[in-house]
């Protein structure tokens, strides 16, 4: 991008000639800072829309949805597509949950909301120690489907995920 200053002309209309060109550099400098804050603000959208998309339960394979129904009959499911697989969330005897269904049917993990005091005491421990600041804004138990726990801690825009006795395994940044 090409600019010229004209000073005189500047002069003419009763502005510094300094004061312009500061101005003139400084609304160039914040155009040319926005175009990188954009695209990545852009980015992210297309992201996020990538990885789970609300869909129509009549756009769910047959399959899947009697799988579902089976293991949770009588839930108002809302469904998700996620890469290969669906998400299903739905309410069951007052607690928030959610199931997560290959293209056949099988139930890979179910997702349940608990109360953070409900979280293995190490978990709490770490959370506390690391986030001095941060406090626990949902908490979660995931089974997957060969038996294995996990939980789930949300802190600062974060997803912190501990194994069965409590240990961090790994943050998830939103």
């Amino acid at each position: 991008m090409k600019v010229s200053i004209n000073y005189e002309e500047n002069l003419k209309c009763g502005h510094l000639p300094s004061k312009c060109k500061q101005n003139h550099i400084i609304g160039l400098t914040k155009v040319q800072n926005m175009k990188p804050i954009f695209l990545c603000m852009l980015i992210s959208c297309v992201v996020v829309s990538a990885f789970a998309q609300k869909i129509a339960s009549s756009k769910v394979p047959q399959e899947v949805i009697n799988s579902f129904t089976a293991a949770h009959p009588a839930v108002k499911a809302k469904w998700e597509k996620e890469k290969d697989a669906y998400e299903v969330n739905f309410n069951e005897s007052g607690k928030r949950m959610s199931c997560v269904l290959n293209a056949k049917g099988v139930i890979l993990e179910t997702e349940t909301e608990i109360d953070s005091k409900d979280l293995p005491v190490s978990a709490r421990d770490y959370v506390n120690k690391a986030y001095k600041w941060g406090a626990i804004k949902e908490a979660a138990k995931i089974v997957t489907n060969t038996g294995e726990t996990t939980y789930e801690a949300q802190v600062n825009k974060k997803d912190l995920i501990f194994d069965a006795s409590g240990s961090f395994l790994k943050a998830i940044v939103h």
